[in-house]
């Protein structure tokens, strides 16, 4: 939904419309498809399971689309920039929601819909110790009315502000 809305604003200002990205990863297809309603399916039924382990399988048949179809269209999604599949889960099932890497750091996210969440969401965190990547800071997006902090390496950060 939020792409196609884009586009059409994109497209209500400007003639032209380009979408860049590696050669041969579908970004014609992706977009014939996207103007079909399977497409929109597709980004509804993903949509709805952000901040969620990907389940092809599930989206496809929310969507009433193949599940080969479903895959092809993340990879393009994430090629183009446009959706990052991007998590941790250790073999004991603890997770974190999201993981941003930049400048050979890692930056921990927990995603909670809380106004107050409490510091031991950030215990997750250590999770990433391990790596050989070096710890950014970390944030625990919510419900909180104004950004705070737990302590130096880890941020509440209100929702509102994204």
């Amino acid at each position: 939904m939020y792409i196609k809305r884009h586009m059409e604003q994109i497209t209500a200002q400007y003639p032209v419309l380009l979408v860049t990205g590696p050669r041969q990863v579908g970004k014609t297809t992706m977009l014939e498809n996207l103007a079909q309603t399977e497409g929109l399916g597709f980004l509804r039924a993903a949509a709805a399971r952000a901040s969620q382990q990907i389940n092809c399988k599930c989206i496809a048949d929310d969507a009433e689309i193949d599940q080969a179809t479903a895959k092809n269209w993340f990879h393009i999604l994430e090629a183009l920039g446009i959706v990052f599949l991007y998590y941790y889960r250790d073999k004991d099932a603890r997770e974190i929601d999201l993981l941003l890497e930049q400048d050979g750091k890692l930056f921990p996210i927990e995603i909670k819909k809380m106004a107050a969440p409490p510091k031991k969401l950030t215990k997750v965190f250590e999770l990433i110790g391990k790596s050989p990547l070096e710890r950014g800071t970390g944030a625990v997006l919510c419900m909180a009315d104004r950004l705070g902090a737990f302590d130096q390496d880890n941020l509440i950060v209100p929702i509102s502000l994204i």
